[in-house]
């Protein structure tokens, strides 16, 4: 793993240096996902299970607390990381109380939780996504493979479909970084997911949508993200699970159009038509993308005294 990487062990008695070890390849895999979809994304490398058991639930309360918490240089350990995303492949069948105020710890500063749903197929529980998945403020994510196709391992249930909060992402045929085994299920799906909103974030933190508070606020936001990745996906099969398709956020027929200068001739002006074909097309796209970021926090935040006080600078 890169040594810009951030480790910390949160197994009581653990060595932060043993969260640099992986027995098992599983989260190597799953940070490698991550870099897949976001390579200059920062990582923070929590070390939540031991190699012969499941996740310590009060390890992983502790990291998403540490994650999430703001830096404080008067305090004795700095405080918390600040982090904006927090990627989660791994589950159990029941609430968890701690957890749980952990997650509304992290979603009350601005942080986005993903979770993966669980591998059991049609053979799991009744209420077979399993939690931190399942809960109303983590973003849900199943494995599919690469057309979309949701995974014979991924979850029946529906509960979570009615407030769009449940994605779906390639999770099959996934080479291992450090083996020659293919790996597969929800936990390499939800790092796509949290690679691709990571992307979002850095968009919206260049010019101009920088200058926006309004945008900045919003994107903190849990309805903005999944109207946002909504408008990334595409509905697959006849319960409407959501795919993945990110491209379709970015006006992906500019950029097999490109020629097409008159779509961003009213952002950017003629001279725009001076620059070669595919240029004009990435830019039409980042305009696009542009766009839909700031038309959505503006509907999200209509009924905000603030938001006629933030000009965009376009």
């Amino acid at each position: 793993m890169d040594s810009d990487c951030k480790f910390a062990n949160f197994i009581d008695g653990g060595l932060d240096a043993e969260a640099k070890t992986d027995p098992t390849g599983h989260g190597t895999a799953v940070a490698v996902q991550i870099l897949r979809v976001s390579l200059k994304a920062v990582l923070y490398i929590c070390r939540v299970m031991s190699p012969n058991s499941g996740p310590d639930k009060s390890a992983i309360e502790k990291a998403i607390r540490k994650a999430a918490a703001k830096p404080d240089k008067s305090s004795p350990d700095g405080g918390g990381w600040g982090v904006d995303i927090i990627n989660m492949s791994f589950g159990w069948p029941y609430h968890h109380e701690r957890v749980r105020k952990a997650i509304d710890f992290a979603r009350q500063n601005g942080v986005h939780l993903f979770a993966a749903t669980s591998n059991d197929g049609l053979l799991g529980p009744p209420n077979d996504i399993l939690y931190p998945a399942r809960s109303e403020s983590v973003i849900a994510v199943d494995a599919a493979d690469g057309y979309g196709e949701h995974a014979k391992s991924a979850p029946s249930s529906t509960s979570q479909h009615s407030r769009g909060s449940r994605f779906s992402a390639p999770g099959l045929g996934i080479t291992s970084p450090n083996s020659k085994d293919i790996l597969e299920g929800s936990s390499f799906a939800c790092p796509i997911v949290a690679g691709v909103v990571a992307l979002i974030l850095e968009f919206a933190r260049q010019s101009p949508l920088n200058k926006s508070l309004s945008v900045q606020a919003c994107l903190q936001e849990m309805p903005a993200m999944l109207a946002l990745l909504r408008s990334a996906s595409s509905e697959k099969g006849p319960d409407g699970l959501k795919f993945l398709t990110p491209w379709k956020l970015i006006g992906v027929e500019a950029l097999s159009h490109p020629s097409s200068s008159s779509l961003i001739s009213s952002h950017s002006g003629p001279a725009t038509t001076a620059l070669p074909a595919g240029l004009r097309g990435v830019l039409w796209a980042q305009l696009e993308l542009g766009d839909r970021v700031r038309v959505l926090c503006s509907s999200l935040s209509a009924d905000s005294p603030s938001s006629a006080m933030d000009p965009m600078g376009w």
